[in-house]
């Protein structure tokens, strides 16, 4: 019974998550996003070494302040797949969540030791990005 419950839980994280952001898809781009996309389309047609250059001269400009290595790299590869198609880029956002809050709940059940717990915290972790 326990393990059927377990596994229950995983389906019921699932719902929960394609249920809170259902519809996400037909969203639409905004400023951040547009500034992103031209700043992609900015350098498209560089060769491979000069977007490198390009994408990461920021980082190295700020003296070291703040380094995300694989932030650009993301972010390129992300525009490269979708470009200005929004709906990939939801329901790339929706399964990186939905598996987050599995791993979230895998975390609550090792700190803790209550499967109902672990749930609920999955749960709250799921719809709390909602507001």
């Amino acid at each position: 019974m326990l393990k059927k419950l377990y596994k229950h839980h995983f389906i019921i994280i699932i719902s929960v998550c394609v249920v809170a952001y259902w519809g996400l898809w037909n969203g639409f781009f905004q400023q951040d996003e547009w500034a992103g996309l031209g700043y992609f389309y900015s350098y498209y047609n560089l060769s491979l070494v000069d977007k490198l250059k390009t994408i990461y001269a920021p980082m190295f400009a700020q003296s070291g302040g703040h380094f995300l290595f694989l932030t650009p790299l993301v972010n390129f590869i992300r525009y490269s797949l979708f470009e200005t198609h929004f709906e990939g880029y939801a329901y790339l956002s929706i399964s990186i969540h939905t598996i987050l809050c599995l791993l979230v709940y895998k975390l609550s059940l090792k700190i803790g030791s209550s499967k109902a717990q672990a749930l609920l915290s999955a749960i709250i972790f799921a719809v709390m990005a909602t507001a």
